[in-house]
């Protein structure tokens, strides 16, 4: 039988036939068929569409059939034990595979349509699943006895925040005690006074810095707990790669590094109102020498005295100056 490579070297040889066909291993009238079909032995055969052997499984297939359809499930496996015990001495163990092979092959052409998912688009605070299962067929016994109970299991789509408790019947009034409302975590405060929880990032006070804390998620807020005390409530971000950074967590040491300021990569979080961001701009502009470190004056003057002091008092200043820019008001 002539192989591809034959045909390989026959092509890449002598232009002389006779030479070519006599390195490639092969009689030059053979040679000078493939040269003038260009193509390869194996590209030359033709797809079988016939037995090799008698199909073992033909005479019991279609009540093989008639499992898989009402067990959509069910396994080539147990379909071969089945047989087995139907038609003692009929089938070898060897056999098997074969099985296998036709019932991936019926399914997949001829067999029951497969159930779809239908990806859904989730909205936050919207939808929730859960579900019953039951656990009695585990075989758990406390002092002997068999421990017949459930356990309810429960998730928010979009968040995927989930819980479970066990209970004795599938009644939302047989948990024992409030299911716990919260997700736990332990993290460490990292070097730039950050806690990381569900691919976010959250700032804390930079004393915890090293420290290894307890973030305890709740629906729409995040406890931060150290040395059972909570230290912090956050808001919590929504989805992924989201932060939320407390000036007055980190104030004191931005003070001392003023530089760090410019390219932090949380300085817009350091706005905390636009009147902030205006100050900024405006000292940015008029004292472009040293605005850095008087835009955080202003910042720790507002968590030392309150946000909310401060703010105003910039609200005064900056109508103060757009009415001297108008000639409102003369200074």
């Amino acid at each position: 039988m002539v192989t591809d490579e034959q045909v390989r070297r026959l092509s890449n040889t002598e232009k002389n036939q006779e030479i070519a066909a006599s390195k490639a291993g092969m009689d030059p009238t053979t040679a000078r068929r493939y040269l003038g079909l260009e193509r390869l032995p194996s590209e030359l055969k033709r797809e079988r569409h016939w037995r090799t052997r008698e199909d073992p499984f033909s005479e019991v297939w279609d009540a093989v059939q008639r499992q898989v359809l009402e067990s959509p499930r069910l396994e080539a496996k147990t379909l071969f034990e089945w047989l087995q015990r139907e038609y003692p001495g009929q089938f070898s163990d060897g056999q098997i595979r074969t099985l296998q092979r036709r019932i991936k092959l019926w399914r997949a052409t001829e067999g029951p349509a497969q159930e779809v998912y239908f990806g859904q688009k989730h909205m936050p605070g919207r939808l929730c699943a859960s579900d019953f299962t039951h656990m009695t067929e585990l075989g758990i016994t406390l002092e002997g006895q068999t421990f017949e109970h459930l356990v309810y299991h429960f998730v928010l789509t979009y968040s995927n925040w989930e819980t479970g408790t066990v209970c004795y019947s599938e009644s939302l009034e047989t948990p024992p005690r409030r299911m716990e409302s919260a997700k736990r975590e332990r993290v460490k405060v990292d070097s730039g006074s950050l806690i990381h929880v569900e691919r976010n990032s959250y700032s804390v006070n930079s004393r915890l810095i090293g420290e290894p804390v307890e973030a305890r998620v709740y629906l729409n807020h995040v406890e931060v707990w150290y040395g059972q005390r909570k230290v912090e409530d956050l808001p919590r971000l929504r989805g992924r790669s989201k932060h939320r950074v407390d000036y007055r967590h980190i104030i004191e040491w931005l003070v001392r590094k003023p530089g760090a300021f410019e390219n932090y990569r949380y300085q817009e979080d350091l706005f905390p109102t636009s009147r902030f961001r205006m100050a900024y701009d405006a000292l940015k502009e008029t004292t472009p020498s040293r605005y850095t470190k008087e835009y955080l004056k202003l910042l720790q003057l507002a968590a030392d005295e309150g946000e909310v002091q401060v703010d105003e008092a910039l609200r005064d200043l900056l109508e103060g100056k757009a009415e001297a820019v108008t000639g409102k008001r003369t200074f």
